[in-house]
């Protein structure tokens, strides 16, 4: 169109034109030409200045192909996934599963390895656990007579790996010493799958973690001795906590920012629920090698969460696939009915800015945990804390199944684990991490106090204390991860969280034997149980508290303090 036109056709076109363009005037067209309307009423403004840009597109143009959304992961779960659909059901039930299955790896050994009552096999005595030993190690029955073969009391199992390899009197110990190389697998493959699922991701070694499970398991079936029975109840126990730390860390990865801290404690709900599985199981299955081969046969259905269960998007995304996250998203939005737009891409996260003490945090590591002395008093708390915790948390459990109520006592420790979980997650917002933490360490403790002064003639009385222990350690047990990671800077925060997890598997090692105590003195292991639990409350006391604040990103924001504001 030619500016010697009539006026009257330019504005014709130009209203043609009008809905391409960014106005809705005759001026439409000239301007987006770069030139003067017709009707300017300077020309020497029209031939002087220049024309302005036109302003960004409209609502109605964003999803042409030039336009792209960037929004943080948060943002794409939160909103355009959902925070809460079918997709969370469905990768909610595998991971579950997967991490109750730690329970059958830890704990299937108080079955399968059960010490019935017994007696030497030699007078043809009708009384059980008459076999004594003598000042030279030598087991010998009420007469003497040395002992070389036992009868055992079938009542409360079937038959068992100490039963069956006859794992008593002078062999006695080798239960003990098993039990604790089975606790330290915990420790080694806490390490392993904790550094495994960063390197290859969280489904390969959750997937990796169930088949070394579920394979363990089977080969424990068929154990020709103590030897080997021991050392797949390692393997078994190790894989198992793979399967819980990763399961926790997928589940994490895909919850909504909305119920992360809520669901974070309540992920410790599927260990409880594996092990009532457990007891379940072993109460009709009372032949070992028979329960083995079962619990094996089960876990192997797990595996097949490498082919349904898509990658977590936060650690494709930290390994730089974004357009693999991006199709994870998708699977999760299509699962819940939504619509990821294509135009969506995951913004960048940025590295910390540095402000005036930049250089100062160029510095920090883990060598930072003792140089500086409030973070070092708060490692060495909350270490013991982890120490006294885990030990409790094991302890009373596996010394619930010693007699002949072993199903009824092993099923209350593992159903009420579940009011802890509960508890704390309601009164965690209202009430703050250190109250929960300190208040359920303590009542745990003089819970165990005691019931260790309970008469043994009134058990029931003895394991409602117990219990209520159990609870109290299980709430503890809830909030100390989440604690301990809002206490320390981001830098050294995977670091404080190692350490405290390490030596939270030394108390767990000491668990299975602190039982045994009981032979020097009947309420000594409840006691010691107790007391440690007390003097871990009252130290927990002495930490800040963290409720209502961002997670510190510096040593010198870590160096905050809050008085704690208990609800009216």
């Amino acid at each position: 169109v030619s500016l010697k036109q009539p006026l009257e056709s330019l504005k014709a076109l130009a209203k043609l034109q009008a809905a391409n363009c960014h106005h809705g005037d005759t001026a439409c067209l000239s301007c987006c030409r770069g030139e003067s309307t017709p009707d300017s009423t300077s020309t020497s403004e029209h031939s002087n200045s220049s024309t302005p840009p036109p302003p960004p597109l409209q609502d109605e143009y964003k999803g042409s192909t030039e336009e792209v959304q960037f929004h943080t992961l948060d943002q794409i779960i939160d909103e355009d996934i959902g925070a809460f659909g079918f997709f969370h059901l469905f990768i909610g039930f595998f991971a579950v599963c997967v991490q109750g299955s730690f329970a059958t790896g830890v704990y299937a050994s108080v079955f399968t390895d059960f010490t019935p009552d017994y007696h030497c096999n030699i007078n043809n005595s009708s009384l059980f656990n008459r076999s004594r030993l003598d000042s030279d190690w030598i087991c010998s029955d009420e007469y003497g007579d040395i002992c070389t073969d036992w009868v055992y009391d079938r009542s409360v199992v079937e038959s068992s790996a100490s039963q069956e390899f006859n794992i008593v009197c002078d062999k006695a110990a080798l239960k003990s010493l098993s039990g604790i190389l089975r606790m330290s697998g915990i420790l080694v493959g806490s390490f392993f799958f904790g550094w495994l699922s960063d390197v290859v991701g969280r489904v390969t070694s959750m997937t990796l973690a169930s088949t070394i499970l579920a394979s363990a398991q089977m080969l424990t079936a068929f154990a020709w001795d103590y030897l080997t029975f021991t050392l797949l109840n390692v393997l078994s126990a190790g894989s198992g906590v793979g399967c819980f730390i990763v399961g926790f860390v997928y589940l994490f990865e895909w919850i909504s920012s909305k119920y992360r801290t809520k669901v974070s404690i309540m992920l410790q709900s599927p260990f409880a629920c594996g092990y009532m599985y457990l007891v379940l199981v072993a109460y009709f299955i009372r032949n070992w090698r028979d329960l083995q081969l079962l619990l094996a046969i089960v876990n192997m259905v797990l595996i097949s969460a490498r082919f349904v269960l898509p990658e977590t998007a936060r650690w494709l995304s930290s390994k730089g696939r974004n357009e693999d996250a991006l199709h994870s998203l998708q699977f999760g939005a299509r699962m819940n009915k939504k619509c990821l737009s294509e135009k969506i891409r995951i913004a960048e996260i940025k590295g910390e800015k540095e402000g005036d003490n930049g250089s100062e945090e160029k510095n920090v590591n883990t060598w930072t945990l003792v140089k500086e002395r409030f973070l070092l008093i708060r490692l060495l708390i909350l270490s013991w804390n982890w120490i006294v915790v885990t030990m409790c948390f094991y302890g009373l459990s596996l010394s619930s199944a010693r007699d002949e109520k072993m199903y009824e006592n092993m099923a209350a420790m593992a159903a009420i684990e579940l009011p802890g979980y509960i508890i704390s997650s309601m009164v965690i917002d209202c009430w703050g991490r250190r109250p929960i933490l300190s208040f359920f360490q303590v009542l745990g403790g003089v819970c165990c106090i005691c019931a260790g002064f309970i008469p043994l003639e009134y058990p029931t009385v003895k394991l409602i204390l117990c219990l209520f222990g159990k609870m109290g350690v299980s709430a503890g047990f809830a909030v100390v991860y989440l604690y301990t990671a809002e206490l320390f800077p981001t830098k050294v925060r995977n670091s404080a969280l190692g350490l405290c997890s390490t030596m939270a598997r030394f108390g767990g090692m000491v668990a299975p034997v602190i039982g045994d105590l009981e032979v020097i003195y009947v309420p000594l292991p409840l006691l010691l149980m107790g007391g440690c639990s007390v003097t871990a409350g009252a130290m927990a006391a002495l930490l800040p508290e963290t409720q209502g604040r961002s997670l510190p990103q510096t040593v010198e924001e870590a160096k905050f303090t809050k008085k704690t504001t208990f609800p009216s």
